[in-house]
């Protein structure tokens, strides 16, 4: 089964097949195919730089 995943992936039929399904859940719901705006949330998109070095001021 996991051939299969990774056939489909790499060949963008996954892709494909979500933006296919995607596009028809929003039609059912009565809105556009495609969206009109996007979010991105803090709480999401995390960057932390992590130091292995240096010293603990707290401790």
């Amino acid at each position: 089964m996991y051939w299969y995943f990774t056939w489909w992936h790499d060949d963008g039929t996954v892709e494909r097949l979500h933006d296919a399904l995607r596009g028809q859940v929003r039609v059912a719901d009565g809105r556009s195919v495609e969206p009109s705006a996007g979010l991105i949330d803090s709480q999401s998109v995390r960057i932390v730089t992590v130091s292995t070095r240096g010293f603990d001021a707290g401790k």
